[in-house]
């Protein structure tokens, strides 16, 4: 007989007493929740209030002295009173997931008195220093009243001096605090070292171009760093502005160049005073930094004198048909002078100093060379080029002629060879395009170095050495049958230019980018043609290209030289370096891999997009050009190769490139496909068949739009794209 456990179920009471401790469980769960959502809103209500004091402090810090530009004095920052933007005045309320933020600022400003900063409201004293306090208000999920407050002290830090191009440690801020710096690797940066145990770069690999409004701005940093613990010694923030101008009817007392001196073993710029002279004003309108930065350009860069040997002191630049304060424009192929009411183009360098930027005497360049891009990514290579830019910048300062002040002396005969390449040999069966890269110096003249100025230490000496490859002009020339000779004066008298358009130069199988600085326009939103998106310098071709071809690089040796826009004068058009590289196609070079025959070349252009959102309220706004961060993007094909695989780099359009098999669109009953991937994004096509292939016209245009990240519901139509005119 089996023995069985007695059984029984549960209760009614212990059922009760379960729900019971359920039921509390429960509610003190939901309270527990509704803490943690009340929570979470006040963090982000508090990050709100954070980013916009923080807004608010940019906007009051970016106070000029000359605020007859669009811009705002140190003196007109007061309680609720100061900066630029039209949305951060007092009592702005800011709304953002239902709650209102309220902005309001209290200033309370000192003045020195024996050493000490004391307080005053007498408005006879200088104020030396202004304690400012930001506060955004706001009623949280409880109904309780919050304020954030943000304190702030601001310097006026007139720039009447500051550091130096290269040298020195501080200008009238006393000494820079230590910052860390990432030091940047070839082929796209070059650091150049100084001697001292310290090395010198640009450290942004592609200067920055923005484009609105008829205005260029090229920016970009030069940075001298500790090469034994990376710490930055001088950082230096350059500008370079190309605007439309209109010549003025009347004189007026305005603004000189800071020029650079060297006094107790050290370089400094100091700023001379004001002048009475011809003035202009800037046909761009707003309020925006490049609009007040124009109407600094435009006000400002003429000349203290009417000419002669004073350049340093009375000139922008050596362009003496400038000088006597003549401004030219373009009517047809010839300039002509402007005169009061004339439009011009002008086209100034500005150096940020103490805190705001300051126009500079004009960019002067004295070195270019051209390359392919990835003919600095060896080591030995990067040492050779590093060991010219030294050698060039001594040989410069050796010839003493170059800082008398005499500008019928003042030139640099700088070497006419190409370095470190001469000529290059493609094979077109193994890529679909080649990446040149130009690269410049710019040496700045010191008006009073007392001593030799070859004994010049390269740690004080003023130079920039930066990658100019998207703001030089690039051109190709056929030379059928004649090798490349580096030696000849003029290595493209016995070649053809090849077909000039809008975005290249094309010899039919070869063709060389040279678009606008401002890139194509698109149809999508006026904004986007602003975005940067153009390519120069990429050499293109497929499977028939042979024979051999020169690559010419021009760079204008002023300031429109750094913004790539138009020549400003007949000097200023002649006034080029030219350096030139030869390219010659293997064209005994391997099939597509199969023994078959020639192989298949296509490729193209990815346009990348993200989707812009309402801060606010979350909405679909429009579309923006992607940058490093948003592009991921590669292409594989099912059989054949895609050696040249998609990258952002600077502003350029991304392109691809795949060698396929001459057999890969045929009629065997194999679909071959090319198909476009990236994290979280999408593309429009994501797959290229081979029957879509066959009915394309241009197997080398091919074009992919790709947006990156979620596509908002209420988003417009995906944009299309078109290879030869970029965004449409």
């Amino acid at each position: 007989m089996t023995l069985r456990k007695k059984q029984r179920g549960f209760g009614l009471i212990e059922v009760l007493i379960a729900a019971l401790v359920i039921g509390l469980g429960i509610a003190a769960l939901t309270r527990l929740q509704g803490d943690f959502l009340k929570a979470t809103s006040s963090t982000s209500q508090r990050e709100v209030a954070l980013k916009l004091a923080h807004a608010k402090l940019d906007d009051l810090r970016s106070f000029s002295f000359d605020d007859g530009v669009g811009g705002f004095d140190f003196a007109d920052i007061a309680n609720n009173a100061g900066g630029r933007s039209d949305e951060l005045t007092a009592g702005t309320n800011v709304v953002y997931k239902s709650h209102n933020f309220a902005l309001s600022w209290q200033v309370t400003d000192y003045k020195l008195e024996g050493g000490a900063y004391v307080a005053t409201t007498d408005p006879a004293d200088t104020v030396e220093q202004k304690a400012i306090v930001v506060n955004v208000s706001w009623t949280d999920a409880n109904g309780r009243s919050q304020t954030l407050s943000l304190p702030y002290t601001l310097s006026p830090t007139n720039p009447d001096t500051g550091t130096a191009s290269s040298g020195g440690a501080a200008g009238l801020a006393g000494d820079s605090p230590t910052v860390a710096h990432q030091d940047a690797a070839a082929p796209d940066v070059i650091d150049i070292d100084l001697g001292d145990g310290s090395k010198r770069e640009t450290s942004k690999p592609l200067p920055e171009v923005e484009s609105k409004d008829g205005i260029v701005l090229v920016q970009f940093d030069s940075i001298n760093f500790d090469n034994g613990d990376d710490q930055k010694i001088v950082q230096e923030d350059n500008l370079t502005v190309s605007c439309n101008c209109e010549k003025s009817l009347t004189s007026a007392d305005t603004n000189n160049p800071v020029q650079l001196k060297w006094a107790d073993s050290e370089l400094y710029w100091e700023q001379i005073g004001t002048s009475v002279k011809p003035t202009g004003t800037s046909l761009a309108t707003g309020t925006s930094q490049a609009v007040a930065l124009c109407n600094r350009c435009c006000a400002d860069h003429f000349d203290a004198g009417s000419g002669g040997a004073d350049r340093l002191e009375n000139h922008y630049s050596y362009d003496s048909g400038r000088w006597g304060n003549k401004r030219y424009y373009l009517d047809g192929d010839a300039f002509r002078e402007a005169n009061a009411g004339d439009a011009y183009l002008e086209a100034c360098r500005l150096m940020r100093i103490n805190g705001h930027y300051v126009l500079m005497p004009d960019w002067q360049q004295v070195n270019q060379e051209v390359m392919t891009r990835n003919h600095l990514a060896s080591t030995a290579t990067v040492a050779e080029y590093q060991t010219r830019v030294e050698t060039i910048l001594k040989d410069f300062a050796s010839q003493s002629k170059n800082y008398e002040t005499d500008p019928e002396d003042y030139e640099y005969a700088a070497s006419t060879a190409n370095f470190p390449q001469r000529s290059i040999i493609i094979s077109p069966f193994t890529s679909t395009r080649t990446q040149f890269m130009g690269r410049a110096i710019y040496v700045d003249p010191i008006e009073n170095y007392g001593d030799s100025p070859s004994s010049m230490p390269l740690n004080a000496y003023p130079f920039h050495e930066i990658n100019n490859t998207l703001l030089a002009d690039w051109a190709l020339y056929d030379c059928g049958s004649s090798s490349f000779n580096a030696s000849a004066s003029d290595p493209t008298s016995s070649c053809t230019l090849c077909t000039k358009s809008t975005d290249d130069y094309d010899c039919g199988d070869v063709a060389i980018s040279n678009q606008p600085v401002a890139g194509s326009k698109s149809a999508v939103a006026d904004a986007d043609y602003y975005q940067g998106y153009y390519s120069r310098g990429e050499l293109t071709y497929n499977t028939s290209a042979s024979g051999n071809f020169i690559v010419k690089v021009t760079s204008r040796k002023s300031n429109s030289g750094v913004t790539g826009t138009g020549p400003i004068s007949q000097y200023d058009a002649d006034t080029v370096f030219e350096r030139f590289i030869g390219v010659a196609f293997d064209a005994d070079g391997e099939d597509g891999g199969d023994g078959s025959g020639t192989a298949l070349t296509v490729g193209g252009r990815i346009f990348c997009y993200t989707a812009a959102l309402d801060n606010k309220t979350g909405a679909f706004e429009g579309w923006t050009s992607c940058d490093k961060k948003t592009f991921s993007a590669s292409v594989t094909s099912s059989i054949g190769d895609c050696p040249d695989q998609p990258v952002l780099q600077g502003s350029a359009t991304p392109s691809f490139g795949c060698v396929l098999p001459a057999d890969w669109i045929a009629d065997d009953g194999v679909d071959n496909d090319l198909t476009f991937a990236g994290s979280g994004a999408t593309f429009t096509p994501s797959v290229i068949s081979e029957v879509d292939l066959a009915g394309t016209a241009d197997k080398e245009k091919l074009c992919v739009v790709m947006i990156s990240g979620a596509i908002p519901a209420d988003a417009s139509e995906i944009p299309n794209c078109s290879y030869d005119s970029g965004k449409k």
